[in-house]
């Protein structure tokens, strides 16, 4: 341990501090031992680089040991995912806006899936 202690002094690496617990680890006794067993190092460059580099203890699930997720704080990645409310039905002019978004289709995507299966949408 203080080998490993030396070295991360010795080459200035910061060890990131949770978000959420302190611990990710506990033997579930009623007189419980609680650690962090995994930590993650960076540079001090990194976090100059990333300053809201994030690691997050997650819920346990079926095991003793907590998950950790490393992020970063507010970065959206890629498209958000598709969502369809029933409610959405109940507007007067959802089949038309259906029919206008199938007609900009051209041949693609959800326009050609719908065709193809030869599902009617009335007007």
């Amino acid at each position: 341990m203080n080998t490993l202690a030396e070295l991360v002094d010795n080459s200035g690496l910061v060890d990131l501090p949770l978000k959420g617990s302190k611990f990710m680890w506990s033997n579930c006794r009623e007189s419980s031992t609680m650690c962090r067993l995994d930590c993650i190092l960076t540079s001090p460059h990194i976090l100059q680089l990333i300053p809201r580099l994030v690691l997050q203890v997650l819920p346990k699930s079926i095991s003793d040991h907590n998950p950790l997720f490393l992020f970063i704080d507010g970065f959206k990645s890629g498209p958000k995912s598709f969502k369809f409310f029933n409610y959405c039905m109940e507007n007067t002019n959802f089949n038309n806006m259906i029919l206008a978004s199938l007609s900009k289709s051209k041949g693609s995507g959800i326009g050609l899936i719908l065709r193809k299966s030869k599902v009617a949408i009335k007007a």
